[in-house]
């Protein structure tokens, strides 16, 4: 993931560079475009928060973030309320599922000050695939299981497995962080 731009934020730790629209574009051109522009923005908000202050935890971060939306495609799994764990299926950039997560990923928004909607009160879950919340989510998720780490040690095998249980779609999460 070519990172290294001209813009760059500077802070005493680290220099980390904005993401731009063009970057994630030529890693998922057939994207929607509103998901790509919500996204690199919730990105650059956020990115230095949640702790992705070098280029291999930003690329292995948006890597995941591609397959997982479908290429920046959609926040909302395909089917999901035909599923059998509806309506707690998967929405957000990370396909956040089951009540539980829904709970643990507002108890984190509100204790880290996002004043979130009940995500797991009736309608309220459907604003987990809009953003900023479809983006938060994703770094909630991150967060929790320490993939930073994973990140760090290039480990694209582990943190999938992490992510999807699994290693559904592996050489296609290659290839995005690639």
């Amino acid at each position: 993931l070519p990172l290294n731009m001209p813009e760059t934020i500077n802070t005493s730790r680290y220099i980390m560079t904005e993401l731009t629209y063009e970057q994630l574009k030529a890693i998922a051109p057939y994207g929607k475009d509103s998901i790509l522009k919500n996204t690199v923005t919730a990105f650059n908000k956020y990115a230095v928060d949640a702790g992705f202050d070098t280029p291999l935890r930003q690329a292995h971060f948006i890597a995941q973030l591609a397959h997982e939306s479908d290429s920046f495609k959609t926040t909302v799994e395909y089917g999901g309320p035909t599923l059998r764990y509806a309506p707690w299926y998967g929405r957000g950039l990370i396909q956040t599922t089951w009540k539980e997560n829904y709970m643990d990923f507002y108890q984190w928004a509100a204790t880290n000050g996002y004043n979130p909607p009940e995500f797991f009160n009736g309608s309220e879950r459907e604003q987990v695939a809009k953003f900023p919340w479809a983006f938060l989510c994703a770094v909630w998720y991150w967060e929790s299981r320490n993939l930073n780490r994973l990140a760090d040690q290039d480990n694209i095998r582990a943190i999938t497995k992490a992510i999807n249980g699994g290693y559904n779609g592996l050489d296609k999460r290659i290839e995005y962080l690639n």
